[in-house]
């Protein structure tokens, strides 16, 4: 059986000889030219630089949300380029090869969590829209993940360098109603405390270095659901 499983794998390799290891859209006759160099200043609501597949589809996302978005994607080379077949950098087998993969070669790395991911997904969007109202267009905002091992919990951070929040304000950012934005009304970090509470988490604010603020969310692997009061 070991001599037939060689011969097989033998064959494959012969078959693939030949293969180019190219993405395989560079090949379209159809593809439009690339836009000159860009040396001038641009002005936009977003910038996503890297035109990678994360790059890419980040700027189409961006876009869906909000098509009067103006949205500029940029890259040293050609958007979408060898956005197929990378094997995540150094590392043979990495995320980029699945969820699962990943879970099978680093399982005290990447829990899998219990959570709602359609409400996850809504408070993580909320705090990223936060951050980017908060910069105006000019600024850094960051997403950051750790999963703190020694109490199994994971920690998300979402951090801008706008002009932060004042102390006084602090204590009232989720309580429904109150804002610190000149337009709205306030109920985004309301619903975000409460998602992050139905899952046994914690969400709170601290200033970034060397501006602008965190909002730092703090979550168990294992759900446990929020205590109800008798």
């Amino acid at each position: 059986m070991a001599d037939d499983d060689e011969g097989i794998e033998g064959h494959h390799l012969e078959a693939i000889a030949d293969a180019d290891p190219y993405p395989y859209w560079y090949d379209d006759a159809d593809e439009p030219d690339s836009n000159p160099t860009l040396v001038r200043t641009e002005t936009c609501d977003l910038c996503v630089v890297g035109g990678g597949y994360t790059g890419l589809w980040t700027a189409i996302i961006a876009k869906e949300r909000d098509p009067s978005r103006d949205i500029v994607l940029i890259d040293a080379h050609e958007i979408g380029s060898a956005a197929s077949g990378r094997n995540g950098g150094f590392m043979e087998s990495s995320l980029t090869h699945g969820v699962a993969n990943g879970q099978q070669r680093f399982p005290q790395e990447l829990p899998l969590l219990e959570v709602d991911p359609d409400h996850i997904k809504r408070a993580i969007l909320n705090l990223v829209d936060n951050a980017v109202e908060a910069v105006g267009g000019a600024g850094t905002v960051t997403v950051e993940t750790e999963y703190v091992a020694e109490s199994g919990r994971v920690r998300l951070i979402v951090g801008d360098n706008g002009p932060g929040i004042p102390s006084e304000d602090r204590d009232r950012l989720f309580l429904p109603y109150v804002s610190t934005k000149v337009a709205g009304m306030g109920l985004g970090l309301p619903i975000v405390s409460e998602i992050v509470n139905e899952h046994g988490g914690v969400i709170r604010v601290e200033d970034n270095q060397p501006s602008g603020c965190r909002f730092i969310v703090e979550m168990p692997v294992s759900r446990t659901p929020a205590a109800v009061e008798a």
